[in-house]
């Protein structure tokens, strides 16, 4: 039972997001004198470092502007929120990771804070969960949160704790709560 257990750990995924592409850039206008945010694709991909595929079956995650003074965005509970249910075949395999784009210049919301986010008066913060199974049958999740770094390289760094920002665990199928949307 113990070589099982450890046979398992150690060929089963290990999935943990990454941001491939920002989205945004600064730039400063001649004219004008002032900063200005151009927006593009923003592209975030979930990599396997693990051995063995996972079926990614629910994602969560949010674009978030907020005030640069306030602190670290909000967290949200896996156990409250169940996340989008994703489309059988979704899959991050080991040089093969699943991924996502948004068009951040078609973002409301990222567009109603574009010259703040510029004058760095407003931070940029990703934050969510990727819930996926292995071949074990195994349920597992993982957090992440990061933030757009716009004192250094305009880059997103992962932020906040293990606990409630950046996590990987198992999941039992009854802490699972219903998918918050389908598709």
């Amino acid at each position: 039972m113990v070589a099982e257990r450890a046979l398992t750990e150690l060929e089963r995924p290990f999935v943990y997001a990454r941001i491939t592409q920002k989205g945004m850039e600064r730039t400063k206008s001649v004219y004008e004198h002032r900063w200005h945010l151009n927006t593009s694709n923003f592209r975030i991909e979930f990599v396997n470092f693990g051995n063995t595929p996972a079926e990614l079956t629910r994602l969560q995650y949010e674009i978030i502007p907020r005030k640069r003074d306030i602190g670290i965005v909000d967290s949200f509970s896996p156990r409250d929120v169940g996340g989008r249910e994703l489309p059988v075949g979704s899959v991050s395999a080991k040089d093969s990771p699943y991924g996502e784009n948004s068009d951040l210049s078609e973002s409301q919301l990222i567009q109603g804070h574009a010259d703040a986010i510029a004058n760095g008066e407003e931070s940029v913060w990703v934050t969510g969960f990727v819930r996926y199974r292995d071949i074990f049958g195994m349920n597992r999740i993982t957090g992440f949160t990061f933030l757009f770094n716009q004192d250094t390289q305009w880059e997103f760094i992962g932020r906040g704790d293990n606990e409630n920002y950046n996590y990987t665990r198992e999941e039992h199928p009854e802490d699972i709560p219903p998918p918050s949307s389908r598709g």
